[in-house]
C-alpha cells in the first residue's frame, strides 16, 4: 500500500480520514489555471488532541510560517485580510471564498481549507508547491466557503 507524506503527517497528528493531492499526478511546472489540478475528494476528519485550540495569530508562537491574504468572495474580491500561520496549528478565519499564499509564490507544505470551525466539517487539501492561489474555494470541492484553515510541513 502506497502513503503519501501528507497521509503519513496526518495520523501522526492524530487525524482518522485525511486525504491529499496525490503526489504521482503533480508535475513541479504544473500552473494554475482554474484549479482544475487542484480537484480533490472531500473527506472528513477529527483533529487530534496534540492540534490544541484554534489560534488567530501565529506571530506569537516559534517555526516558520505561511503569509495568508484571505477573501470573503471568489475571484479574489471582496474584503480581505492576511494572517501568518503557523504550522501545524488550525485558525478559524473570517467566512473565505478565495486566497493568496506568500503572495502568489510557491512553497512547502500542504493547506486545508475546511467548512466548519476548529478544522471540521467537510475539508480539501492541495499542495502548496502546486497551488498558489484558489480563487473559487467552495467550487474545489469543499462546497461551502471556508471557516478555518490549517498549514502542514
Amino acid at each position: 500500500m502506497k502513503f503519501s507524506v501528507f497521509s503519513m503527517i496526518c495520523v501522526s497528528l492524530g487525524m482518522t480520514s485525511a486525504y491529499s493531492v496525490s503526489d504521482s499526478n503533480q508535475v513541479s511546472g504544473n500552473e494554475q489555471s482554474g484549479n482544475n489540478s487542484n480537484r480533490l475528494a472531500v473527506r472528513r476528519y477529527r483533529p487530534g488532541p496534540q492540534m490544541g485550540r484554534p489560534q488567530m495569530g501565529g506571530s506569537q508562537m516559534g517555526g516558520p510560517q505561511m503569509k495568508l491574504q484571505i477573501f470573503s468572495q471568489t475571484g479574489h474580491r471582496g474584503s480581505n485580510q492576511v494572517q501568518y500561520l503557523t504550522s501545524g496549528r488550525c485558525y478559524n478565519i473570517p467566512s473565505t471564498g478565495s486566497a493568496i499564499y506568500d503572495d502568489g509564490t510557491r512553497g512547502s507544505g500542504y493547506i486545508t481549507f475546511c467548512a466548519g470551525s476548529n478544522c471540521q466539517g467537510g475539508c480539501y487539501t492541495a499542495s502548496r508547491s502546486v497551488q498558489l492561489y484558489p480563487n473559487n474555494i467552495p467550487g474545489i470541492d469543499l462546497g461551502a466557503y471556508a471557516n478555518s484553515v490549517m498549514w502542514s510541513l
